[in-house]
C-alpha cells in the first residue's frame, strides 16, 4: 500500500471513530447508503476506532443475507458476490473462502451481534466514506441509488436462522399429513399381502376364480396396488404445499413489514411535524387547534402501528409452529426474493405438459384405470337362487362409476387449464405494473436528490427532505409488494394443482 493510502487509511479509521468515544455504546448510529440517510435500531460501540454495528441490520441496509450459529458463534454475511465469515471473539475471518485478519473482532453487546461496519462493507465489495458535513459515515454499492427498506430484521433478541431449505424441511415434516400418509401406506402393504394370502390359499384348496369372492380379491389388490403407486405422488405433493406454505409465510410477514417499516416512518414525520407546529405557535403562526389536530392524528397512527406489530408477532408464531418449531424462539428465514420472469413462448401447450404432468390428474387417472380394471374382471354371477339382478346392478354401479371418474378427469384438466392461464394473466399484469412502480421509484429517487442539495445549500427544511425519504420508501414498498405477490404467483403457476 502507498504512503498516501496509509494516511488516507488511518484518516478514515479517525473519522469513524470520532463519532462517539471508545467503548461507548449508542441507540441510533447514522450511515448514509448510496445517498440516503439511516440508522441502525440496535446498539453500536467505538472499539479500536471501528464503528461497531448489529449485523443483522447492516446486512439487511446492504441487501445481503446474515446467518448465525450460536454453538460455534459464527457470522456469515453474503451478498450475490461475496461472502465474508467471522466469529464472535476472534479477529481471525474469510472472504469467498481465504482467510483474512479483520480489523477487530465482532462482539455481543446488549445481546446484539455487531461487527466492524468498515470491514464488512469493505469485504463485500462496497466502498466506505465519511460525510463531513453530517459526521456520519458513507456507504456506495454501485448498484440501486438511494434504497430505504430494509426486511426480514428479527423482532426480539431470541431467534434462529433457517436457510430457505432448511424451513421447507421443516414444514414438511411438522406437516402431520405426511405421518398419516406413511401409517396409510403401512396398512394399504398389510392388507394387500392379507388380500394375496387369501388368494393365494383359496387358489390351493380349489377356489373358482371366476366366482365373486376370488373377483373381488383381485380387485382389491389392483385397486391397493394402484394406490400405492401415487403415494410418491402425494409424498411430492406435500413437499411443494410445504414450499408454498414457507413462501407464503414469508411473504405476508415481508407484508407486515413493510406496513410497520412504513407507518414508524410515518409516526417519526408526525413528530416533526408536531414540534414544528408547537415552534409555530409560540410564534403565532399556529393555533392550539392545529397542533390538536396533528397530535390526534399521531395517536391514530400510533394505535395502528401498534396494531401492525401484534399482527407481525402472530404471522410469525404462525409460521413457527407450522414449521414444529416450540416458539421458544423467532425463526428467521435466510431468503432474498428473486423476481425471475415467467417466459412461455405457447401457453395452450405450457398448460398442456403441466396438466399431463399434475399429481392430482396422474392420480385421477390411476382412479380411472381401476374402474376398468373393475369392469373387466366383472362376472355375472347368480345368487344363491339364481337370481343375477344383483350382480347386473353391481354392473350398473362399476359403470356409473367409470363414467363419473371421467368426467371428473375432465372437469379437473379444464380448471386447471383454467387456472393456469389465470395465473399466467395476473403474471403479466404485474411485470407490466413493475415498470410503471420502478419509473415511480426513480423519479421519487431523483427527487431526494434534488431536495437534498437544496436541503444543503439551505432553501428547505429538514422536514422537507423527510418526506422525500418518505416517499422513496413508499415507492420501494410497493414495488416489493408486487416483487413478493409475483413470486408467489409464479410458483402457483408452476405447480397450479396446490390452487
Amino acid at each position: 500500500m502507498k504512503k498516501g493510502k496509509k494516511i488516507a487509511a488511518i484518516a478514515m479509521a479517525a473519522m469513524l471513530s470520532a463519532a462517539m468515544p471508545v467503548g461507548a455504546f449508542a441507540g441510533n448510529a447514522a450511515v448514509e447508503v448510496d445517498g440516503i440517510a439511516q440508522s441502525f435500531t440496535g446498539p453500536y460501540m467505538n472499539a479500536d476506532g471501528n464503528i461497531m454495528v448489529p449485523a443483522k441490520e447492516l446486512a439487511a441496509l446492504l441487501g445481503a443475507s446474515y446467518s448465525w450459529t450460536e454453538a460455534s458463534r459464527a457470522i456469515v454475511i453474503k451478498n450475490s458476490n461475496n461472502t465474508v465469515e467471522m466469529t464472535v471473539g476472534s479477529t481471525k475471518a474469510a472472504v469467498n473462502g481465504a482467510a483474512i485478519s479483520a480489523t477487530v473482532a465482532p462482539r455481543i453487546g446488549n445481546n446484539t451481534v455487531l461487527v466492524p461496519l468498515r470491514f464488512v462493507t469493505q469485504s463485500l465489495g462496497y466502498t466506505v466514506g465519511w460525510d463531513d458535513t453530517t459526521k456520519t459515515p458513507t456507504i456506495t454499492t454501485g448498484g440501486k441509488m438511494l434504497s430505504v427498506l430494509a426486511l426480514n430484521r428479527p423482532i426480539t433478541n431470541s431467534y434462529i436462522t433457517m436457510t430457505y431449505q432448511e424451513a421447507i424441511d421443516a414444514a414438511y415434516k411438522a406437516n402431520s399429513s405426511v405421518q398419516n400418509l406413511k401409517e396409510n401406506v403401512d396398512l394399504m402393504l398389510a392388507n394387500r399381502k392379507n388380500a394375496a394370502n387369501t388368494l393365494f390359499n383359496g387358489a390351493y384348496f380349489g377356489m373358482d376364480y371366476d366366482g365373486s369372492q376370488a373377483v373381488s380379491l383381485a380387485q382389491q389388490i389392483n385397486s391397493l396396488e394402484s394406490q400405492l403407486s401415487t403415494t410418491q405422488l402425494q409424498t411430492q405433493v406435500f413437499r411443494d404445499n410445504a414450499e408454498y406454505l414457507v413462501l407464503s409465510n414469508i411473504n405476508a410477514i415481508a407484508n407486515y413489514e413493510m406496513q410497520i417499516t412504513l407507518a414508524q416512518a410515518n409516526l417519526d414525520l408526525q413528530e416533526k411535524n408536531i414540534k414544528n407546529l408547537e415552534l409555530k405557535k409560540t410564534l403565532g403562526m399556529a393555533s392550539d387547534n392545529d397542533v390538536l389536530t396533528a397530535k390526534n392524528s399521531y395517536n391514530q397512527s400510533k394505535s395502528s402501528f401498534e396494531q401492525l406489530k401484534i399482527s407481525l408477532a402472530n404471522q410469525k408464531q404462525t409460521f413457527e409452529k407450522s414449521l414444529g418449531m416450540d416458539g421458544t424462539k423467532e425463526v428467521i428465514v435466510d431468503y432474498i426474493p428473486s423476481m425471475k420472469r415467467v417466459s412461455v413462448n405457447d401457453i395452450d401447450q405450457y398448460a398442456t405438459g403441466v396438466i399431463n404432468e399434475a399429481p392430482s390428474i396422474i392420480t385421477q387417472q390411476k382412479q380411472i384405470e381401476v374402474d376398468q380394471y373393475n369392469l373387466n374382471t366383472w362376472r355375472e354371477t347368480p345368487d344363491d337362487s339364481g337370481d343375477t339382478t344383483a350382480s347386473l346392478l353391481n354392473k350398473q354401479k362399476l359403470e356409473m362409476t367409470y363414467n363419473q371418474d371421467a368426467r371428473k378427469l375432465e372437469d379437473m384438466k379444464k380448471e386447471l387449464r383454467v387456472n393456469i392461464s389465470t395465473i399466467y394473466n395476473q403474471l403479466k399484469a404485474k411485470e407490466e405494473n413493475e415498470k410503471a412502480l420502478q419509473l415511480a421509484l426513480d423519479k421519487a429517487r431523483n427527487d431526494y436528490s434534488t431536495t437534498l442539495i437544496q436541503f444543503k445549500v439551505g432553501n428547505i427544511t429538514q422536514y422537507e427532505v423527510d418526506q422525500a425519504k418518505l416517499a422513496i420508501l413508499k415507492a420501494e414498498i410497493d414495488l416489493k409488494q408486487n416483487e413478493y405477490a409475483y413470486i408467489l404467483q409464479a410458483y402457483s403457476f408452476e405447480k397450479p394443482y396446490l390452487s
